[in-house]
């Protein structure tokens, strides 16, 4: 996590070109690409009213069912100031500020999400935006039901309160976020590499779609956390859950606009579907493995996605001509996973791969690199 100016200069780097080399430019004609060097998910189907549920289903409700139980008071009447001594507010948010603390019993270093009691009852008057509330209920389920992969709320006696702010305190990553990574590494990184980041994003948002029945909705680099095991192996875990949407239910809110699925530009919202989550981890992993995004954003007028679509058809290898004159190493051009992160990209949300499908081709990746 670094703070609000550093993170925009990293995102300025990561999406822009080399001073010495030309800016995309929209008027520019998508036959002649002259860029710098440099199914419907099954998880998301409802199930027809005259179909019997499998028993899958069944568990799945039932889960639900807990989890929209979930008790979200503060049981603990700590106050912050009590309890920890904030050590660096990372960034500012519009409803408080992220900050690392030391907890003054233990001095471990958390991460401390702050909001604002009074911008909170705002935001929650007019229904939109990030919900404190879905992403504390979540922070909370997941440390009841914990998957490697999702960051999870520290336990109930290491949370607080004050009459004037409301907090949730996690874990803190002190590698900083994939965005930071990419900028360091983006360009760089060992297929292997990428591809064990792959498999443990699938596997996080496998967790959290058929076990949570949540779509995360704002899946970015800025949002995977980056860390190292005892064994020096790279471990992410994705995390801000402010714009989780429960599946199946209005998406009234999503994510950054670099990452976000085509259909969360219509006009009416749509329902959350386990795509739109599948969509952006394709774009999260095409900008770590090649550096740089494959376009700006998802739009008919996007010249980059636009090409994509109707002179490539998704395809690699009319795709990696373009990458060629990009000026993308042979390597590059001919990457195994790049059929498949291209499929994820499809503006039809019922013609992008399933999570399942996508780890079966990543397991099986090593076995034809």
């Amino acid at each position: 996590m670094e703070q609000k100016q550093e993170r925009t200069n990293i995102q300025a780097h990561v999406l822009s070109h080399n001073a010495s080399t030309p800016v995309r430019s929209r008027s520019q004609n998508v036959s002649t690409p002259t860029r710098s060097k440099s199914k419907c998910s099954g998880e998301s189907s409802l199930s027809r009213s005259n179909m019997t549920p499998s028993p899958d289903t069944v568990a799945c409700k039932s889960l639900n069912l807990a989890f929209d139980k979930l008790d979200l008071r503060n049981t603990s009447p700590v106050r912050y100031d009590n309890l920890y001594k904030t050590v660096k507010v990372l960034s500012k948010t519009i409803l408080g500020n992220m900050a690392t603390a030391q907890n003054r019993k233990n001095n471990k270093i958390r991460a401390v999400k702050k909001f604002n009691k009074v911008k909170l009852q705002r935001r929650h008057n007019i229904s939109r935006g990030e919900s404190f509330h879905v992403e504390l209920k979540l922070m909370k389920w997941l440390r009841a039901n914990p998957h490697e992969g999702l960051i999870a709320a520290c336990p109930e006696h290491e949370q607080v309160d004050d009459p004037t702010d409301k907090y949730i305190v996690m874990p803190f990553a002190s590698h900083g976020d994939l965005l930071t990574f990419i900028d360091k590494h983006g360009g760089k990184v060992a297929d292997d590499v990428v591809r064990d980041i792959f498999l443990q994003l699938v596997s996080a948002l496998q967790h959290l779609h058929q076990t949570a029945g949540y779509l995360h909705g704002d899946i970015s680099p800025e949002n995977i956390l980056v860390s190292y095991d005892e064994t020096g192996r790279l471990r992410v875990q994705l995390c801000d859950y402010g714009l989780a949407c429960k599946i199946g239910s209005r998406h009234h809110c999503h994510g950054k606009k670099s990452y976000m699925a085509p259909e969360h530009y219509s006009t009416q919202p749509p329902k959350a579907k386990p795509s739109a989550d599948i969509f952006s981890l394709a774009a999260v992993m095409f900008v770590l493995y090649y550096g740089k995004p494959a376009f700006e954003t998802a739009r008919q007028t996007d010249v980059h996605y636009s090409g994509l679509e109707h002179k490539c058809h998704y395809r690699a290898s009319a795709y990696s001509s373009w990458l060629r004159a990009w000026g993308y190493s042979k390597k590059h051009c001919e990457w195994a996973l790049l059929p498949t992160i291209l499929t994820m990209l499809k503006r039809n949300s019922r013609k992008r791969p399933t999570l399942k499908s996508i780890k079966e081709t990543l397991e099986g990746w090593k076995h034809w690199a």
